[in-house]
């Protein structure tokens, strides 16, 4: 009996410290992508040139080559090994990404804020909120903006949760962003490229 009314003091402080939970959704801790071996391929041979480019100075690549204008800031004028271990560690890291499976992480929408995992952010960090959904391109992402402007932007897949629902919800709580009507650079190129 004391461990049941224990356990319900905690939950109701955890009520009072997060909200009251309006709506709630799982998705992937990182997108994952289906790639087949075309693209195995197509990512070596970019590693390849990277590290050719950057580990071959550019005194020996031609001076013509060198010259281009679009080139000239890519040819660097001693190898670089610094960069070329960047770029192996950046390969190692997608590479083995892909053979495991991600993390499911619980999203809760509360009165108080976002609960992402075992985060919460409360609305008061954030400026303003935009949901992009465009299901036939397969982009259904809620978009944070933080009123500090150094921080990134914060994206969560919406999975199959009510856009709808969750734009009513917000907007009791934070200003909507009307101007964005499509995804991120950096989610569109994450996608584009399945990285």
């Amino acid at each position: 009996m004391a461990q049941e009314a224990a356990n319900f003091n905690s939950a109701q402080s955890d009520d009072a410290a997060y909200g009251r939970p309006l709506l709630n959704w799982q998705i992937a801790e990182y997108p994952v992508y289906q790639r087949d071996r075309r693209w195995y391929i197509i990512f070596a041979s970019v590693v390849a040139i990277l590290l050719t480019v950057v580990l071959i100075p550019s005194t020996v690549w031609p001076e013509a080559l060198v010259q281009i204008p679009i080139l000239r800031n890519f040819f660097l004028v001693g190898p670089d090994y610094t960069f070329a271990v960047l770029i192996l560690l950046i390969s190692f890291v997608v590479i083995t990404n892909d053979r495991k499976r991600p993390l499911d992480i619980d999203i809760i929408v509360t009165t108080e804020g976002l609960i992402i995992g075992s985060s919460f952010y409360n609305y008061e960090t954030f400026k303003e909120f935009s949901i992009i959904y465009k299901p036939a391109q397969n982009v259904r992402v809620l978009y944070l903006e933080y009123k500090n402007s150094l921080m990134p932007r914060l994206s969560i897949y919406l999975a199959d949760t009510d856009p709808v629902q969750l734009r009513e919800i917000l907007l009791d709580y934070l200003d909507e962003d009307l101007e964005r009507t499509d995804e991120s650079n950096s989610d569109y190129f994450g996608r584009l490229f399945k990285l």
